[in-house]
């Protein structure tokens, strides 16, 4: 009995391996939606620029209308300042980012659809960063958390 307890606590710490390597990976992927979500909001916004002589608290509003844009458009919001970045642009890019918002309350009309375009592409390149990481991570990190849980088990296995 002391045997089967035993081979069942390795067998759980495997598959807890596994499982964080794969929790793992499912935030990477995730946080790259949230960057691809983000850059889809501002090539909206520029094309609303573009073609709706609209002031930008009207067009934040209808983008919060969205559900794919509302996590990034605060209620209320009046300028493009206060969008919310997603946590790994914050990280990257995020001082970037804000100066370029902050750039489009001052910019002319046909120039403020260059600039948040502009701020699309970074996004973009911040995106396929992240899609090669989380690309990797797929094919790694469930093998590792694998290993990781198998060590642990042979290594909290009792000698003898």
């Amino acid at each position: 009995m002391m045997l089967y307890c035993r081979l069942l606590g390795a067998v759980l710490l495997v598959c807890t391996g596994f499982a964080a390597g794969q929790a793992y990976c499912q935030r990477l992927w995730t946080q790259w939606r949230a960057v691809c979500g983000f850059e889809r909001l501002l090539t909206y916004l520029a094309d609303q620029l573009a073609f709706c002589a609209l002031p930008s608290a009207e067009l934040l509003a209808a983008a919060a209308e969205h559900p794919a844009f509302a996590a990034y458009c605060p209620p209320n919001a009046t300028s493009f300042a206060e969008l919310r970045l997603p946590p790994p642009l914050a990280k990257t890019c995020g001082a970037e980012l804000h100066a370029g918002l902050h750039t489009i309350a001052l910019c002319s009309r046909q120039q403020a659809p260059q600039t948040m375009r502009t701020l699309a592409a970074l996004c973009h390149r911040t995106a396929q960063g992240q899609y090669a990481t989380a690309q990797q991570a797929a094919v790694l990190a469930p093998k590792l958390g694998l290993c990781g849980g198998l060590l642990a088990a042979i290594l909290l296995w009792p000698a003898g």
